[in-house]
């Protein structure tokens, strides 16, 4: 009988460390989905992030082209305008005073009179310049 005794603990102290293991085991490998489900689940939210990301700066920079597009035809269709109004100013210009070169402007004086329109000078642009300028920006 002492023999059983002595046997009976030692069967007990073993088979609880194999349930206890046992337990370990199942608990380790809830542990194990769960992360892999967090995981999981984190890939995905990153995906969707960087896909909403990419999709929004494609439509900043769609929206960005666009305005620099309008941008460019305002100032063309204004350049436009404008230089057909300077033109007009320089041929009334052109009728009432001489050009810059004539004689006539060596003995010049002042008169009483001042006429509607005065000759300041000449500005000169080329539509090709600001196309080559503005494909910089």
């Amino acid at each position: 009988m002492p023999a059983t005794w002595c046997i009976l603990p030692i069967f007990l102290t073993a088979t609880g460390i194999y349930i206890n293991s046992k337990r370990r085991k199942t608990a380790l490998a809830k542990r194990s989905h769960c992360i892999e489900q967090l995981s999981y689940s984190y890939r995905n939210w990153l995906k969707l992030i960087i896909q909403r990301s990419e999709m929004q700066s494609l439509e900043a920079q769609q929206a960005y082209q666009q305005a620099l597009e309008q941008a460019k035809q305002e100032l063309s269709n204004n350049t436009h305008q404008l230089r057909s109004n300077v033109l007009d100013y320089t041929t009334l210009a052109d009728r009432t005073s001489p050009p810059w070169h004539s004689e006539t402007w060596q003995n010049w004086g002042p008169g009483t009179l001042m006429p509607g329109v005065v000759r300041l000078g000449v500005f000169t642009l080329q539509m090709d310049q600001i196309d080559a300028k503005s494909a910089i920006i």
